[in-house]
């Protein structure tokens, strides 16, 4: 018997630069290519020709559709596959899908949507399952203008059709704010979205998707009368409708709306008792109103039901996300064994998961036990090879975890350290304390002589720190118009106060940071940005784990715990709500 043929049917506009990465991903699975382009002004329909595609030449009316359509009209294998520029199939597993199509009952393969708001940063995605191939049957066409389905017409044609429940994925990078706004998808699609619910106001599927268009917009006293009202049309069995528990939720944390929060998950699971989202949202919203106690049996119910399945969900709740939180909950409680074994696990699953490693960073170095992140870190490197190199010098050096950086180094063999690591491995040095290491460093390599200019100031920092800052050196940030650029000034000035405090000279750190504090509190340019304001607070808070350290203490006042506490759940929860509204 041969094997079934796939083809692949796109609708297109203007999309040069990502058409090529999209067609790539399915250059060995499909046999024949449809693209219906609908105006493109660039290079679209050139690149499409070159992968041998069949280019139509599509006059736009408004319809997804319709245009989804005429692509079908001219597919030839047995089987449709559609994907978006912005999409890419992932090779993991592919080889499955030859034996989902062998199933004569399964009229329909179920892949998960990976959407990204940051490409650099793959923890930070949302997953939701979608129908994504089908069988090519004349009478399955797309349905809807905007927010086109399939799923639809095959249930009726086919009421007891079967559909395959997979794990194959599908990047989707079309959620990153910057991309969505270049093409005023968010703009256009509200039109379209209110001009569909002038006709069909009680079409529940629509009014989700302006409840989601409402959220990407901030508008979230909207969105969340609308997560309602879609729920009084919908069936229990609709994918939206348990994502509208979970939107609902997070705007109404959003909106500082608690109890209706809790209230809201809590309906939710009422329905839906195995969607760990839900669970993983309540433990976040007990840990804010600080029931601890509740909030801890919310992450364990989650990490018992591990990742949601079927279900729209953030990467990583019921496991490495909902871990990290279990181990800030015992971190800021004092159960700090408790609280490294969370971050540790958390690590163990996502390895260059940074609030996780962040967090442990931290609490190993005010327990005196750094020499653990570098086994583990060393750990990792053996399980997933040289290429976390990169990456997780990167997190490291954000996080300050400088004997981490320099366990990872000592493995380089001689010549082996690219500039970029020579020059992170004389700030862990310098950061270090270690003096005498560092001058021999610099003296003694050679990759560093690539750029003299910048050897040079190593060695005037060198100099500083065993002489002393001078006191005109110690203005630069706060004179003229340096502070126009407080993200330049931050990086300076955190270097500075660290490189000061590690190498004897306390009270200049503590000037800086003071100086520091006055100029972000005198300028309200410098509180509205938010890479200036973090850069202070981690830099306090490193100088503070650094006298903890020497203290041999974790002693922590208590309104600093919970400012520490509020700071953690919200950078947790802004990540999430982002990833929410991108969808």
């Amino acid at each position: 018997m041969s094997k079934p043929s796939i083809s692949l049917c796109m609708i297109v506009r203007d999309e040069e630069e990502l058409l090529p990465r999209c067609l790539d991903s399915v250059r060995t699975l499909t046999d024949d290519i449809i693209i219906v382009d609908t105006g493109s002004a660039d290079g679209t329909i050139e690149i499409a020709e070159r992968y041998g595609a069949k280019v139509i030449r599509y006059v736009w009316q408004n319809d997804f559709a319709e245009a989804r359509n005429v692509s079908l009209e001219a597919a030839t294998g047995d089987w449709i596959l559609f994907l978006d520029a912005d999409e890419v199939l992932d090779p993991y597993r592919c080889e499955l899908i030859t034996s989902y199509m062998s199933h004569t009952e399964i009229e329909g393969i179920l892949f998960q949507i990976h959407s990204y708001l940051d490409e650099q940063v793959q923890w930070q995605t949302m997953i939701t399952p979608a129908l994504r191939m089908f069988r090519n049957r004349p009478e399955y066409r797309f349905r809807n203008a905007i927010h086109e389905q399939i799923i639809d017409s095959i249930a009726s044609h086919m009421s007891d059709a079967a559909l395959g429940q997979s794990d194959l994925i599908i990047h989707h990078f079309g959620s990153d704010p910057k991309r969505m706004a270049s093409k005023q998808k968010i703009k256009r699609n509200r039109i379209a979205l209110s001009g569909v619910l002038k006709k069909e106001p009680t079409n529940s599927y629509q009014i989700y998707n302006l409840a989601v268009n409402y959220c990407q917009t901030h508008e979230l006293e909207q969105a969340v009368v609308l997560f309602r009202q879609s729920r009084q049309y919908d069936r229990q069995d609709s994918p939206c409708r348990s994502a509208s528990y979970l939107h609902e939720t997070i705007c109404l944390f959003r909106l500082h709306r608690m109890h209706e929060a809790i209230a809201a998950a809590n309906e939710g699971i009422s329905e839906y008792d195995n969607y760990t989202d839900l669970y993983h949202w309540l433990g976040i919203l007990h840990l804010h109103t600080g029931d601890t106690k509740r909030a801890e049996d919310m992450f364990i119910h989650a990490l018992k039901l591990g990742g949601a399945v079927n279900y729209v969900s953030h990467k990583g709740t019921g496991t490495f996300l909902t871990r990290w939180l279990l181990g800030s909950l015992k971190h800021h409680t004092g159960a700090y064994d408790q609280a490294i074994q969370q971050y540790t696990l958390a690590l163990d699953w996502e390895p260059l998961f940074s609030p996780a490693l962040r967090d442990l960073a931290r609490l190993l170095r005010c327990c005196n036990r750094e020499e653990e992140l570098s086994q583990l870190l060393l750990r990792h490197m053996n399980l997933h090879g040289t290429q976390m190199m990169s990456p997780l010098l990167a997190i490291l050096t954000e996080v300050d975890s400088y004997s981490a950086i320099l366990s990872l180094l000592d493995k380089r063999g001689p010549g082996e350290e690219s500039y970029g690591e020579a020059v992170i491995h004389f700030r862990a040095l310098l950061l270090s304390g270690k003096l005498t290491e560092v001058e021999q460093y610099v003296t003694a390599n050679s990759i560093l002589s690539q750029n003299m200019q910048h050897k040079l100031e190593m060695e005037q920092w060198i100099l500083w720190m065993k002489k002393g800052i001078p006191a005109e050196i110690l203005k630069y940030p706060f004179t003229g118009e340096d502070m126009d650029n407080e993200n330049a000034a931050a990086a300076w000035l955190s270097f500075t106060a660290k490189a000061a405090l590690v190498n004897g000279h306390a009270h200049t750190a503590r000037s800086i940071t003071g100086r520091w504090q006055t100029a972000v509190h005198r300028e309200p340019r410098a509180i509205q940005n938010k890479q200036a304001c973090t850069g202070l607070i981690q830099t306090l808070l490193y100088m503070t784990d650094v006298c903890l350290k020497e203290a041999g203490t974790l002693l922590i006042e208590q309104d600093t715990q919970q400012l520490l506490r509020e700071i953690r759940i919200s950078m947790c929860t802004e990540d999430m709500l982002e990833q929410l509204q991108s969808i």
